[in-house]
């Protein structure tokens, strides 16, 4: 909304991106059930569906021009001139976009500051995320930056690389990636009591540790070195691994079991749904994520709730907010399978430490949850001057 007119309606906010991760739409999802505002999520390009009864969905159909010629990543060149025309109908106080590659998001930048309708980029890359990317994505991005009226950053993480591009911290709003942390803490600490018996159901030896990990078996997720760490942990310390997740290494994890005659030390659960992932991690003793480079690691707010102490690489996005060096965990350098293993087995030998750490972990878990991320977004709002006006009778996820 213009600055000078007056709101005779709800503040209608307009959610912009080629796609929106389930998480975000979560998020979404509890602002407009908490507070007094219209939303509509558009998406463009060639997308599923945003399945949603609390939101308008709109589907930027139409022409869509796609530039190669400079780059074989089609994101940063997608143009969807459609955007204009929902953008001159909608009548929207404020647009988020949900990162900001593509050309389609400059022209909705462009048209919003034309129109004084404040831009937010809702920003979730991390210092070590631009490492990978090509130089002139920066320079695009600090253009782009320049113009945005608020950045929601999903972390620690995000919005140190906003201070490294060179935007205002005054005008950056927290807006952490979150699971339903309560549900996390409330169903494992019921399945606790049951352990032994779970893990005699998951094919889990019950007289040593366990160690979990949970996500993609690919090479970003620190697979390859998880796998030389193992036998450098067992000839120290009988342990079990259990992997939960399927992917482009599984085949070369279940040859790694064989190999080495690891199949009771070394499981591997190719798929469990969401909703049965709180009694794998009740299983467990300590939670890991290797990873080479994870812009966030939404496993590392499920296992902080279930109260796993926990070993990371120092590429994980959600370390920096989930993770409390030495309180509740241990950071590792990517690709350094030893230190890795040295950090498993400095846990693994002090139940007492890890007692402690479990309690500290379920702590961190539960602080970061659905309220600390909605009340980033009506920070944002209330400092431009959109004040929501509370619902009445609001049931949201944990409760």
């Amino acid at each position: 909304m213009a600055p000078g007119s007056e709101r005779q309606t709800e503040p209608h906010l307009l959610f912009l991106g080629r796609g929106f991760k389930v998480q975000r739409i979560e998020l979404i999802e509890e602002l407009c059930k908490r507070f007094g505002f219209r939303i509509t999520v558009a998406t463009y390009g060639h997308n599923p569906p945003v399945r949603s009864s609390f939101l308008r969905h709109v589907v930027l159909e139409g022409r869509e021009t796609w530039m190669r010629a400079i780059t074989d990543d089609d994101t940063y060149f997608h143009l969807n001139i459609k955007v204009l025309q929902l953008m001159r109908a909608g009548g929207f106080d404020a647009v988020v976009a949900a990162g900001f590659g593509s050309l389609t998001t400059f022209l909705a930048q462009r048209y919003a500051v034309w129109k004084q309708i404040p831009f937010i980029l809702w920003h979730e890359n991390t210092p070590w995320y631009e490492e990978v990317r090509p130089w002139y994505i920066s320079a695009l991005k600090r253009r782009f930056l320049k113009r945005c009226t608020h950045c929601w950053a999903t972390g620690a993480a995000a919005r140190e690389h906003l201070v490294g591009l060179a935007y205002p911290e005054e005008r950056t709003f927290t807006v952490p990636y979150v699971v339903d942390a309560e549900r996390f803490a409330r169903e494992s600490t019921a399945l606790r009591p049951r352990r032994s018996l779970i893990r005699r159901e998951l094919g889990l030896p019950e007289d040593v540790p366990v160690v979990i990990q949970v996500g993609k078996l690919v090479e970003r997720k620190g697979i390859p070195e998880l796998l030389d760490a193992i036998p450098l942990v067992l000839q120290r310390l009988p342990a079990c691994f259990l992997l939960v997740g399927d992917g482009l290494l599984a085949g070369e994890v279940e040859a790694f079991r064989r190999e080495h005659g690891l199949e009771d030390r070394l499981v591997h659960v190719p798929f469990v749904a969401n909703e049965d992932l709180p009694r794998y991690y009740a299983a467990a003793d300590v939670f890991s994520l290797f990873a080479r480079n994870d812009i966030w690691g939404l496993v590392v707010n499920e296992a902080a709730a279930c109260g796993l102490p926990m070993i990371l690489s120092d590429r994980v996005g959600a370390r920096l907010d989930l993770l409390k060096e030495g309180e509740n965990g241990l950071v590792v350098p990517i690709r350094d399978a030893g230190k890795f293993a040295n950090a498993v087995l400095s846990l693994l030998s002090d139940e007492d430490r890890l007692r402690r750490m479990s309690g500290r972990s379920r702590e961190i878990g539960l602080a970061l949850n659905y309220d600390a991320a909605v009340k980033g977004m009506v920070d944002s709002m209330d400092a431009l001057g959109i004040p929501p006006s509370p619902r009445e009778a609001v049931v949201t996820r944990g409760q």
